[in-house]
C-alpha cells in the first residue's frame, strides 16, 4: 500500500511518517508539502490513501521560494480537484484546528467544511482526524481511520 501524506509542517509530517512505518511496517509512504506537489502525485495514481492537512502552500518551500500563496483550504481545493478528474482515492483529512482562514477574513469551521465536502458522487471516505498537542489521542484516532478505510474497500 502506498499513502501519500500532505503536510507542510515538517515535524507533524515526520511524526506521522514514523508512527505509520511503525504500525504498517509494508506500507510505502510519499510526502507531499504543497497543494502542486500533492495533485501531481494524485493525478499520477501515486498512492492508495492520502492523508490530506487541509492548510497548505502552493508550491513547495525551499531556500529561494517561501511557497507562493498560502491555501487556507487547500486540502478542500485538492478534494474537489479529484472529483472534477473522477480520481477516486480513500481520504482521510487531518488538521490541528478547528476553524479555518479566521485570520484571511474567509473563517469556515469543520462542520462548516463536512458539509461542503459532502460529495456524494465521489466515494471518498473523508474522516477528520485532530493531530494536536496530544499527539498520541490523534495517532489512535488517526489509525482507527486508516483501518476503516482498508475494511472498507480493496486498498490493501
Amino acid at each position: 500500500m502506498k499513502i501519500l501524506l500532505v503536510e507542510d509542517d515538517q515535524n507533524k509530517s515526520s511524526q506521522i511518517v514514523r508512527f505509520l512505518r511503525h504500525l504498517l511496517p509494508a506500507a510505502e509512504m510519499i510526502v507531499a508539502s504543497s497543494y502542486v506537489g500533492a495533485i501531481e502525485r494524485i493525478l499520477n495514481r501515486e498512492c492508495d490513501v492520502i492523508l490530506l492537512d487541509m492548510t497548505i502552500p502552493t508550491y513547495d518551500v525551499d531556500v529561494e521560494d517561501e511557497g507562493g500563496r498560502p491555501r487556507v483550504f487547500g486540502g478542500q481545493d485538492i478534494l474537489r480537484r479529484m472529483e472534477r478528474r473522477r480520481v477516486f482515492i480513500p481520504v482521510v483529512v487531518i488538521t490541528q484546528f478547528d476553524n479555518f482562514g479566521a485570520y484571511r477574513g474567509e473563517s469556515k469551521t469543520r462542520d462548516e467544511l463536512d458539509r461542503e465536502l459532502g460529495m456524494p458522487t465521489l466515494p471518498i471516505i473523508e474522516a477528520w482526524c485532530t493531530i494536536a498537542r496530544r499527539l498520541r489521542a490523534g495517532k489512535k484516532i488517526l489509525l482507527r481511520n486508516l483501518r476503516a478505510l482498508l475494511d472498507e474497500g480493496s486498498y490493501r
